[in-house]
Protein backbone atom coordinates (compact mmCIF):
# COMPACT_ATOMS: atom_id res chain seq x y z
CA UNK A 1 0.00 0.00 0.00
CA UNK A 2 3.23 2.30 0.72
CA UNK A 3 4.01 2.51 -3.58
CA UNK A 4 0.27 3.91 -4.01
CA UNK A 5 -0.09 5.58 -1.48
CA UNK A 6 2.96 7.89 -2.30
CA UNK A 7 0.92 8.31 -5.56
CA UNK A 8 -0.58 11.06 -4.17
CA UNK A 9 1.61 14.47 -2.43
CA UNK A 10 0.25 18.12 -2.52
CA UNK A 11 0.20 19.92 -5.94
CA UNK A 12 1.08 23.08 -3.63
CA UNK A 13 4.42 23.54 -2.99
CA UNK A 14 5.20 22.23 0.34
CA UNK A 15 7.88 24.65 1.75
CA UNK A 16 5.87 27.98 1.18
CA UNK A 17 3.61 29.89 0.19
CA UNK A 18 6.67 32.08 -1.46
CA UNK A 19 7.18 29.49 -3.24
CA UNK A 20 3.91 28.57 -5.38
CA UNK A 21 4.13 28.15 -8.93
CA UNK A 22 2.84 30.85 -10.87
CA UNK A 23 2.47 30.36 -15.10
CA UNK A 24 4.39 33.50 -15.25
CA UNK A 25 7.78 32.61 -15.59
CA UNK A 26 10.09 35.67 -17.48
CA UNK A 27 13.11 33.49 -18.03
CA UNK A 28 11.68 30.30 -18.42
CA UNK A 29 13.91 28.90 -21.20
CA UNK A 30 11.32 26.51 -22.71
CA UNK A 31 10.27 23.28 -21.99
CA UNK A 32 11.28 21.32 -18.95
CA UNK A 33 11.56 17.81 -20.90
CA UNK A 34 12.00 16.93 -24.67
CA UNK A 35 8.94 16.40 -27.61
CA UNK A 36 8.13 12.59 -27.55
CA UNK A 37 8.29 12.15 -23.57
CA UNK A 38 6.00 9.20 -23.37
CA UNK A 39 2.67 10.56 -21.32
CA UNK A 40 1.11 9.05 -18.08
CA UNK A 41 -2.24 7.60 -18.04
CA UNK A 42 -3.64 9.77 -15.10
CA UNK A 43 -2.39 12.72 -13.17
CA UNK A 44 -2.19 13.09 -8.93
CA UNK A 45 -5.37 13.77 -7.33
CA UNK A 46 -4.79 17.25 -5.08
CA UNK A 47 -5.36 15.44 -1.85
CA UNK A 48 -3.14 16.46 0.35
CA UNK A 49 -1.14 14.24 2.76
CA UNK A 50 0.08 14.99 6.29
CA UNK A 51 3.95 16.18 6.40
CA UNK A 52 4.36 12.92 9.16
CA UNK A 53 3.36 10.33 5.96
CA UNK A 54 5.52 12.26 3.44
CA UNK A 55 8.51 12.22 5.77
CA UNK A 56 8.14 8.70 6.83
CA UNK A 57 8.17 7.35 3.45
CA UNK A 58 10.42 9.63 2.24
CA UNK A 59 12.65 8.74 4.94
CA UNK A 60 11.81 4.81 4.02
CA UNK A 61 12.94 6.39 0.07
CA UNK A 62 16.64 7.68 1.28
CA UNK A 63 17.30 4.88 3.10
CA UNK A 64 16.74 2.30 0.49
CA UNK A 65 16.20 4.12 -2.69
CA UNK A 66 18.73 6.64 -2.85
CA UNK A 67 21.68 4.68 -3.13
CA UNK A 68 20.06 3.93 -6.43
CA UNK A 69 21.37 7.68 -7.37
CA UNK A 70 24.58 7.06 -6.53
CA UNK A 71 25.27 3.12 -7.32
CA UNK A 72 29.37 3.12 -6.85
CA UNK A 73 28.71 5.75 -3.67
CA UNK A 74 29.44 4.96 0.10
CA UNK A 75 26.27 3.77 0.72
CA UNK A 76 26.07 4.16 4.89
CA UNK A 77 27.47 8.18 4.61
CA UNK A 78 25.33 9.18 1.79
CA UNK A 79 21.89 8.31 2.64
CA UNK A 80 22.12 10.03 6.01
CA UNK A 81 23.72 13.03 4.57
CA UNK A 82 20.97 13.54 1.90
CA UNK A 83 17.92 12.77 4.48
CA UNK A 84 19.75 15.32 6.91
CA UNK A 85 19.39 17.82 3.47
CA UNK A 86 15.96 16.52 3.38
CA UNK A 87 14.70 17.28 6.91
CA UNK A 88 16.21 20.80 6.95
CA UNK A 89 16.16 22.43 3.83
CA UNK A 90 12.53 22.87 1.93
CA UNK A 91 14.46 22.67 -1.61
CA UNK A 92 15.74 19.43 -0.72
CA UNK A 93 12.50 18.13 0.65
CA UNK A 94 11.04 18.86 -2.32
CA UNK A 95 13.36 17.61 -5.14
CA UNK A 96 13.70 14.41 -3.05
CA UNK A 97 9.68 14.11 -2.94
CA UNK A 98 10.15 14.04 -6.85
CA UNK A 99 12.27 11.31 -7.23
CA UNK A 100 10.44 9.45 -4.96
CA UNK A 101 7.53 9.82 -6.84
CA UNK A 102 9.33 9.10 -10.11
CA UNK A 103 10.59 5.96 -8.29
CA UNK A 104 7.14 4.54 -7.57
CA UNK A 105 5.58 5.60 -10.00
CA UNK A 106 7.70 3.43 -11.88
CA UNK A 107 6.58 0.45 -9.65
CA UNK A 108 2.93 1.14 -10.13
CA UNK A 109 3.27 1.88 -13.90
CA UNK A 110 6.54 0.68 -16.41
CA UNK A 111 5.49 3.65 -18.62
CA UNK A 112 4.78 5.97 -15.98
CA UNK A 113 6.60 9.51 -16.82
CA UNK A 114 7.11 11.39 -13.92
CA UNK A 115 7.80 14.11 -16.04
CA UNK A 116 4.60 14.05 -17.67
CA UNK A 117 2.98 15.22 -14.30
CA UNK A 118 1.37 18.73 -14.37
CA UNK A 119 2.19 19.13 -10.74
CA UNK A 120 5.83 17.80 -11.41
CA UNK A 121 6.48 20.37 -13.69
CA UNK A 122 4.91 23.36 -11.69
CA UNK A 123 7.19 21.75 -8.74
CA UNK A 124 10.33 22.32 -10.85
CA UNK A 125 9.78 25.51 -11.83
CA UNK A 126 9.13 26.64 -8.51
CA UNK A 127 12.20 25.32 -7.45
CA UNK A 128 14.11 26.60 -10.48
CA UNK A 129 12.66 30.38 -9.49
CA UNK A 130 13.95 29.60 -5.40
CA UNK A 131 17.70 28.46 -6.43
CA UNK A 132 18.14 31.63 -9.00
CA UNK A 133 16.95 34.40 -6.45
CA UNK A 134 18.98 32.50 -3.85
CA UNK A 135 21.37 35.72 -2.62
CA UNK A 136 23.69 33.04 -0.78
CA UNK A 137 23.89 29.42 -2.45
CA UNK A 138 24.28 26.83 0.06
CA UNK A 139 25.27 22.83 -0.50
CA UNK A 140 22.18 22.13 0.15
CA UNK A 141 21.00 24.44 -2.41
CA UNK A 142 23.46 22.50 -4.84
CA UNK A 143 22.18 18.88 -3.46
CA UNK A 144 18.86 19.75 -4.70
CA UNK A 145 19.77 21.00 -7.76
CA UNK A 146 21.71 17.47 -7.93
CA UNK A 147 18.29 15.74 -7.21
CA UNK A 148 17.23 17.40 -9.57
CA UNK A 149 19.49 16.44 -12.32
CA UNK A 150 18.64 12.78 -11.05
CA UNK A 151 15.47 13.06 -11.41
CA UNK A 152 15.90 13.99 -15.18
CA UNK A 153 18.41 10.51 -15.33
CA UNK A 154 15.43 8.42 -13.49
CA UNK A 155 13.31 9.38 -16.56
CA UNK A 156 15.20 8.68 -19.12
CA UNK A 157 17.95 11.07 -19.29
CA UNK A 158 16.46 13.59 -21.50
CA UNK A 159 15.22 17.05 -20.71
CA UNK A 160 16.28 20.20 -18.72
CA UNK A 161 19.18 19.08 -16.64
CA UNK A 162 21.55 21.48 -17.79
CA UNK A 163 19.54 24.40 -15.99
CA UNK A 164 20.04 22.71 -12.39
CA UNK A 165 22.93 21.49 -13.54
CA UNK A 166 24.43 25.03 -13.86
CA UNK A 167 23.22 25.68 -9.86
CA UNK A 168 25.68 22.88 -8.87
CA UNK A 169 28.36 23.97 -11.22
CA UNK A 170 28.58 27.58 -9.34
CA UNK A 171 28.66 26.10 -5.83
CA UNK A 172 31.58 23.66 -6.54
CA UNK A 173 33.44 27.08 -8.35
CA UNK A 174 33.26 29.17 -4.67
CA UNK A 175 33.97 25.76 -2.85
CA UNK A 176 37.13 25.22 -5.03
CA UNK A 177 37.46 29.12 -4.82
CA UNK A 178 37.70 28.51 -1.28
CA UNK A 179 39.97 32.52 -0.35
CA UNK A 180 41.65 30.25 2.45
CA UNK A 181 43.08 27.41 0.07
CA UNK A 182 45.80 30.72 -0.74
CA UNK A 183 44.53 30.10 -4.98
CA UNK A 184 44.90 26.20 -4.81
CA UNK A 185 41.68 24.48 -5.63
CA UNK A 186 43.05 21.12 -4.88
CA UNK A 187 43.79 22.58 -1.65
CA UNK A 188 40.51 23.42 -1.38
CA UNK A 189 38.90 19.90 -2.28
CA UNK A 190 41.59 18.43 0.24
CA UNK A 191 39.83 20.48 3.30
CA UNK A 192 36.45 20.45 2.19
CA UNK A 193 33.47 18.58 4.75
CA UNK A 194 32.60 15.73 3.39
CA UNK A 195 29.01 17.18 1.87
CA UNK A 196 30.77 19.69 0.15
CA UNK A 197 33.77 16.77 -1.39
CA UNK A 198 30.76 14.98 -2.65
CA UNK A 199 28.95 17.99 -4.11
CA UNK A 200 31.82 18.78 -6.39
CA UNK A 201 32.95 15.64 -7.52
CA UNK A 202 29.76 15.09 -8.46
CA UNK A 203 29.12 18.08 -9.80
CA UNK A 204 32.36 17.34 -12.12
CA UNK A 205 31.44 14.27 -13.56
CA UNK A 206 28.21 15.44 -14.34
CA UNK A 207 29.76 18.52 -15.98
CA UNK A 208 32.35 16.20 -17.90
CA UNK A 209 29.89 13.88 -19.17
CA UNK A 210 27.12 16.43 -20.24
CA UNK A 211 30.46 18.28 -21.92
CA UNK A 212 30.04 15.14 -24.89
CA UNK A 213 26.26 15.81 -25.04
CA UNK A 214 26.13 19.67 -25.37
CA UNK A 215 29.73 19.22 -27.43
CA UNK A 216 31.31 21.83 -25.65
CA UNK A 217 34.10 21.97 -23.27
CA UNK A 218 32.89 21.50 -19.68
CA UNK A 219 32.12 24.53 -17.37
CA UNK A 220 34.69 23.17 -14.92
CA UNK A 221 37.69 22.30 -17.22
CA UNK A 222 40.33 24.57 -15.83
CA UNK A 223 39.57 23.41 -12.44
CA UNK A 224 39.64 19.93 -13.50
CA UNK A 225 43.24 20.09 -14.45
CA UNK A 226 44.42 21.61 -11.14
CA UNK A 227 42.63 18.76 -9.36
CA UNK A 228 43.59 15.80 -11.73
CA UNK A 229 45.86 16.61 -14.21
CA UNK A 230 49.20 13.72 -14.17
CA UNK A 231 51.45 16.01 -14.59
CA UNK A 232 50.44 18.36 -11.71
CA UNK A 233 50.12 15.09 -9.32
CA UNK A 234 53.65 13.84 -10.44
CA UNK A 235 55.43 16.75 -8.57
CA UNK A 236 53.17 16.43 -5.64
CA UNK A 237 51.73 14.56 -2.87
CA UNK A 238 48.85 12.46 -3.75
CA UNK A 239 45.58 13.86 -3.54
CA UNK A 240 43.82 12.48 -0.77
CA UNK A 241 40.36 12.79 -3.13
CA UNK A 242 39.42 10.38 -5.38
CA UNK A 243 36.84 9.92 -8.06
CA UNK A 244 36.41 6.22 -7.88
CA UNK A 245 34.29 7.29 -5.41
CA UNK A 246 30.71 7.79 -6.18
CA UNK A 247 31.56 7.75 -9.58
CA UNK A 248 33.85 4.77 -10.40
CA UNK A 249 36.17 6.86 -12.09
CA UNK A 250 39.78 7.51 -11.48
CA UNK A 251 41.19 10.75 -11.40
CA UNK A 252 43.54 10.54 -14.46
CA UNK A 253 41.26 8.64 -16.68
CA UNK A 254 38.54 12.46 -15.44
CA UNK A 255 41.21 14.08 -16.42
CA UNK A 256 41.47 12.56 -19.72
CA UNK A 257 37.64 12.53 -20.74
CA UNK A 258 37.75 16.27 -19.75
CA UNK A 259 40.41 16.90 -22.38
CA UNK A 260 39.18 15.03 -25.10
CA UNK A 261 35.94 16.99 -25.16
CA UNK A 262 37.96 19.83 -25.19
CA UNK A 263 40.14 18.69 -27.98
CA UNK A 264 37.01 17.49 -29.79
CA UNK A 265 35.82 21.03 -29.64
CA UNK A 266 39.12 22.78 -30.50
CA UNK A 267 39.41 20.34 -33.66
CA UNK A 268 35.38 21.61 -34.51
CA UNK A 269 36.31 25.00 -34.09
CA UNK A 270 39.67 24.88 -36.30
CA UNK A 271 37.85 22.58 -39.20
CA UNK A 272 35.46 25.58 -39.44
CA UNK A 273 37.56 28.36 -39.78
CA UNK A 274 39.89 25.99 -42.03
CA UNK A 275 42.82 26.15 -39.85
CA UNK A 276 43.35 22.88 -37.96
CA UNK A 277 46.69 21.63 -37.79
CA UNK A 278 46.73 17.89 -37.77
CA UNK A 279 49.89 18.60 -36.35
CA UNK A 280 48.74 19.92 -33.10
CA UNK A 281 45.82 17.54 -33.11
CA UNK A 282 48.25 14.47 -33.10
CA UNK A 283 50.54 16.22 -30.17
CA UNK A 284 47.43 16.93 -28.28
CA UNK A 285 46.11 13.47 -28.56
CA UNK A 286 49.55 11.58 -27.77
CA UNK A 287 49.41 13.96 -24.32
CA UNK A 288 46.45 12.09 -23.28
CA UNK A 289 47.15 8.60 -24.87
CA UNK A 290 49.89 8.16 -22.56
CA UNK A 291 47.60 8.15 -19.20
CA UNK A 292 44.90 5.69 -20.79
CA UNK A 293 47.61 3.02 -20.84
CA UNK A 294 45.90 -0.70 -19.79
CA UNK A 295 46.76 -1.71 -16.52
CA UNK A 296 49.47 -4.95 -16.36
CA UNK A 297 47.68 -8.48 -15.53
CA UNK A 298 46.42 -10.20 -13.37
CA UNK A 299 44.42 -7.29 -11.65
CA UNK A 300 45.17 -6.35 -7.83
CA UNK A 301 42.54 -7.83 -6.24
CA UNK A 302 40.16 -5.51 -4.47
CA UNK A 303 38.72 -5.71 -1.31
CA UNK A 304 35.17 -6.05 -1.86
CA UNK A 305 32.35 -6.28 -4.53
CA UNK A 306 31.93 -2.41 -4.25
CA UNK A 307 35.52 -2.50 -4.83
CA UNK A 308 35.18 -4.90 -7.65
CA UNK A 309 32.43 -2.41 -9.09
CA UNK A 310 34.50 0.52 -8.94
CA UNK A 311 37.54 -1.28 -10.39
CA UNK A 312 35.58 -3.01 -13.13
CA UNK A 313 34.18 0.68 -14.07
CA UNK A 314 36.94 2.41 -13.95
CA UNK A 315 38.48 0.21 -16.60
CA UNK A 316 35.39 0.51 -19.31
CA UNK A 317 35.66 4.27 -18.60
CA UNK A 318 39.44 4.25 -19.48
CA UNK A 319 38.66 2.24 -22.63
CA UNK A 320 36.09 4.49 -23.57
CA UNK A 321 37.94 7.60 -22.75
CA UNK A 322 40.27 6.25 -25.80
CA UNK A 323 37.77 5.13 -28.08
CA UNK A 324 36.71 8.50 -27.93
CA UNK A 325 39.98 10.63 -27.98
CA UNK A 326 40.45 8.03 -31.06
CA UNK A 327 37.10 8.93 -32.62
CA UNK A 328 38.60 12.84 -32.63
CA UNK A 329 42.17 11.73 -33.94
CA UNK A 330 40.63 10.09 -36.87
CA UNK A 331 37.14 11.46 -37.55
CA UNK A 332 33.86 9.48 -36.54
CA UNK A 333 34.56 6.48 -38.84
CA UNK A 334 34.22 3.25 -37.54
CA UNK A 335 36.23 1.23 -40.34
CA UNK A 336 39.08 3.16 -38.75
CA UNK A 337 42.22 0.24 -37.45
CA UNK A 338 42.20 2.71 -34.34
CA UNK A 339 38.72 2.67 -33.62
CA UNK A 340 38.17 -0.94 -34.26
CA UNK A 341 40.85 -1.97 -32.02
CA UNK A 342 39.55 0.47 -29.42
CA UNK A 343 35.57 -0.88 -30.09
CA UNK A 344 37.21 -4.46 -29.39
CA UNK A 345 39.34 -3.18 -26.30
CA UNK A 346 36.32 -1.42 -24.52
CA UNK A 347 33.91 -4.61 -25.68
CA UNK A 348 36.08 -6.42 -23.41
CA UNK A 349 35.89 -4.14 -20.80
CA UNK A 350 32.12 -4.23 -20.97
CA UNK A 351 32.20 -7.93 -20.94
CA UNK A 352 34.55 -8.41 -17.89
CA UNK A 353 32.51 -8.50 -15.27
CA UNK A 354 29.95 -10.66 -15.91
CA UNK A 355 31.27 -13.61 -13.46
CA UNK A 356 30.51 -10.67 -10.87
CA UNK A 357 27.31 -10.93 -8.34
CA UNK A 358 24.09 -9.51 -9.78
CA UNK A 359 23.42 -6.38 -8.08
CA UNK A 360 27.33 -5.61 -8.53
CA UNK A 361 27.19 -5.98 -12.77
CA UNK A 362 23.78 -4.15 -12.30
CA UNK A 363 25.29 -1.17 -10.36
CA UNK A 364 28.21 -1.59 -12.97
CA UNK A 365 26.19 -1.23 -15.72
CA UNK A 366 24.15 1.04 -14.85
CA UNK A 367 26.88 3.69 -14.21
CA UNK A 368 28.77 2.92 -17.53
CA UNK A 369 26.27 3.75 -19.47
CA UNK A 370 28.63 6.32 -21.88
CA UNK A 371 30.93 3.27 -22.47
CA UNK A 372 28.37 0.93 -23.59
CA UNK A 373 26.89 3.77 -26.01
CA UNK A 374 29.86 5.13 -27.48
CA UNK A 375 30.53 0.67 -27.98
CA UNK A 376 27.72 0.29 -29.32
CA UNK A 377 27.80 3.73 -31.80
CA UNK A 378 30.91 2.39 -33.71
CA UNK A 379 30.52 -1.15 -33.09
CA UNK A 380 29.81 -2.50 -37.13
CA UNK A 381 26.72 -4.02 -38.50
CA UNK A 382 28.55 -7.49 -39.39
CA UNK A 383 29.36 -7.30 -35.60
CA UNK A 384 25.50 -8.47 -34.76
CA UNK A 385 26.38 -10.69 -31.80
CA UNK A 386 28.39 -7.45 -30.02
CA UNK A 387 25.38 -5.42 -31.05
CA UNK A 388 23.12 -7.65 -29.37
CA UNK A 389 25.09 -8.31 -25.84
CA UNK A 390 25.45 -4.56 -26.03
CA UNK A 391 21.99 -4.21 -25.81
CA UNK A 392 21.42 -7.48 -23.45
CA UNK A 393 24.01 -5.79 -21.19
CA UNK A 394 21.46 -2.34 -20.67
CA UNK A 395 18.16 -4.67 -20.38
CA UNK A 396 19.48 -7.04 -18.10
CA UNK A 397 20.81 -4.84 -15.72
CA UNK A 398 18.26 -1.87 -15.96
CA UNK A 399 17.63 -2.77 -12.46
CA UNK A 400 14.17 -4.17 -11.51
CA UNK A 401 13.61 -0.67 -10.01
CA UNK A 402 12.25 0.67 -13.96
CA UNK A 403 14.25 4.13 -13.11
CA UNK A 404 17.19 5.08 -15.02
CA UNK A 405 18.30 5.81 -18.75
CA UNK A 406 19.44 2.02 -19.44
CA UNK A 407 15.91 1.93 -21.56
CA UNK A 408 16.67 5.33 -23.25
CA UNK A 409 20.29 4.61 -24.26
CA UNK A 410 19.39 1.27 -25.61
CA UNK A 411 16.48 2.86 -27.94
CA UNK A 412 19.84 5.77 -29.03
CA UNK A 413 21.67 2.83 -30.52
CA UNK A 414 19.10 1.31 -32.11
CA UNK A 415 18.17 4.91 -34.07
CA UNK A 416 22.08 5.30 -34.71
CA UNK A 417 22.21 1.68 -36.04
CA UNK A 418 19.19 2.30 -38.26
CA UNK A 419 20.75 5.70 -39.27
CA UNK A 420 23.76 3.83 -40.20
CA UNK A 421 21.77 1.29 -42.63
CA UNK A 422 20.82 3.74 -44.68
CA UNK A 423 24.66 4.86 -45.47
CA UNK A 424 27.85 3.56 -47.03
CA UNK A 425 29.73 1.25 -44.62
CA UNK A 426 32.51 3.80 -44.58
CA UNK A 427 30.30 6.37 -43.44
CA UNK A 428 31.04 8.95 -40.61
CA UNK A 429 29.04 7.85 -37.48
CA UNK A 430 27.27 10.87 -36.25
CA UNK A 431 26.71 9.83 -32.57
CA UNK A 432 27.49 13.09 -30.74
CA UNK A 433 25.34 14.90 -33.24
CA UNK A 434 22.65 12.29 -32.10
CA UNK A 435 23.26 12.46 -28.82
CA UNK A 436 23.04 16.67 -28.13
CA UNK A 437 19.89 16.24 -30.51
CA UNK A 438 18.20 14.06 -27.96
CA UNK A 439 19.52 15.96 -24.89
CA UNK A 440 20.63 12.93 -23.46
CA UNK A 441 22.73 13.23 -20.54
CA UNK A 442 25.20 10.05 -20.07
CA UNK A 443 25.14 9.06 -16.38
Amino acid sequence: MLCCLLLAPALKSSFSDLYNYSDKVEDDPGPLFSQGDPIVTHFYPATHISFEFLDESLRHYVDNVVKIQYLLGDKNVLPKMIWRSVKNHGESHEAVTLLSRAYYGRQENPNFSVLADISTISTIHTLKQSLSFKSRFTADDAMAALHIVSLYLFAGGRGRWNTFLAFAVQYAKNVLDNPSSMGSCSAALEAANPKDEFIVKTTIWFDVLAAITLQQPPKLLNYIRELFSPDRSSIGPVPGYSMLEPMGCTNTVVWALAETTYIAYWKQRHEQGGNLSVRELVRMVQDIEQHLLPLPRPYKPQKGPAEWSRFFASEMFRTATKLFLKTVENGDFPLSPDIKESVNETFKAILEPTNQDVDVKSAIVRSTVFPIFICGAFTSANDGDKRRELVLQLMQNSGHEGVGNCVTISGLLQGLWDMGQKNLPNAPVYWRQHLMKAEILLV
